[in-house]
């Protein structure tokens, strides 16, 4: 989609077709990938996580048909049939920013703090969304006796590497345990009890176990920090006019914008506020 030159007021729209071809199994590992970015899903029922070739039916998920529509709409291209899609989408995602060079997860304490208020929902322990998942935030349970001793707000590790990858961008396990392993780094949630099997069968999950074993609870400092964010998402609205006001005299708004785009952090929080506006 370009500029018409002989209609400065009207666009051209071009349209490039690319064919290419593959063999089984690089179709079968494409397709496998879609399954672990849970793109794609069992339509008959099964909890597959492995991309059957015969005598299975797949179906796009709600994850799926956004990063679809996220690639029609960042590439100017209109589908119908996407349009009878959207009845599907069952809740926001979370679009995680990446290094450029890497293309690995930015995981520093702000843009971590981000995602983590996400996971517990901006209410705050889990007060939206049934237990075990939710685009609005997992529910924490209030209390649960683990070796007769009593924990509050808890959860499993694997009800955490499943909301990660269900509700953000990450494209499998290996993205979410990252994410979740420096919840733990950061100090937002603490280990109740430990998955040693599967720990020493993966070493680089010492901190975080992604199973039904591994319990974690949140933190003081987690705690903190999520009714932190959900006054400051409440007020945030009466204090937009007097801030743009003062930015106007302070700094310009393209400087505003290149401090935006250098920060993954205000990158993924301007993005979101996007999509909500």
């Amino acid at each position: 989609r370009m500029p018409d030159p002989s209609n400065p007021s009207g666009t051209v729209v071009s349209t490039s077709t690319t064919t290419f071809s593959m063999n089984k199994n690089t179709a079968r590992n494409l397709c496998q990938q879609f399954v672990d970015a849970r793109y794609i899903e069992s339509a008959d029922g099964k909890p597959d996580q492995v991309f059957q070739q015969r005598g299975g039916v797949w179906r796009p998920t709600s994850k799926g048909i956004m990063i679809f529509d996220w690639f029609c709409q960042s590439n100017g291209l209109y589908q119908d049939q996407l349009s009878e899609l959207h009845c599907l989408i069952t809740g926001p995602l979370l679009h995680l920013e990446r290094d450029v060079k890497t293309d690995k997860c930015h995981v520093d304490r702000p843009t971590t703090e981000v995602v983590f208020c996400r996971l517990i929902g901006v209410d705050g322990r889990g007060k939206k969304g049934p237990y075990s998942e939710g685009a609005a935030g997992i529910r924490l349970q209030p209390e649960r006796k683990v070796n007769g001793k009593t924990y509050h707000d808890t959860c499993t590790g694997q009800v955490i590497a499943e909301w990660l990858r269900d509700n953000t961008t990450c494209v499998d396990l290996r993205e979410a345990v990252n994410i979740a392993t420096h919840f733990v780094h950061y100090n937002l949630i603490e280990s109740v009890t430990t998955d040693m099997a599967y720990m020493n069968q993966f070493a680089a999950c010492k901190l975080f176990q992604p199973t039904p074993i591994a319990i974690y609870q949140l933190s003081q400092r987690g705690q903190d920090l999520v009714e932190t964010s959900s006054s400051s998402r409440c007020s945030s609205q009466g204090k937009t006019d007097s801030s743009s006001a003062k930015g106007g005299v302070n700094e310009s708004n393209r400087h505003k914008l290149e401090k935006i785009l250098l920060d993954p952090t205000l990158r993924l929080l301007f993005r979101e506020n996007l999509r909500e506006t």
